[in-house]
């Protein structure tokens, strides 16, 4: 495994935090499901 690091927006940050939290997922979990629909 590698580690990324990003910088965001503090609000952005947060958002997405309450986002990810709300379906069920934390942040990395989303993150690398991200990742993994751009590449296909």
């Amino acid at each position: 495994m590698a580690m990324l690091s990003v910088r965001l927006d503090g609000d952005d940050k947060s958002r997405f935090e309450n986002f990810c939290s709300q379906v069920g997922l934390n942040v990395s979990t989303c993150i690398n499901m991200f990742v993994q629909a751009v590449l296909r």
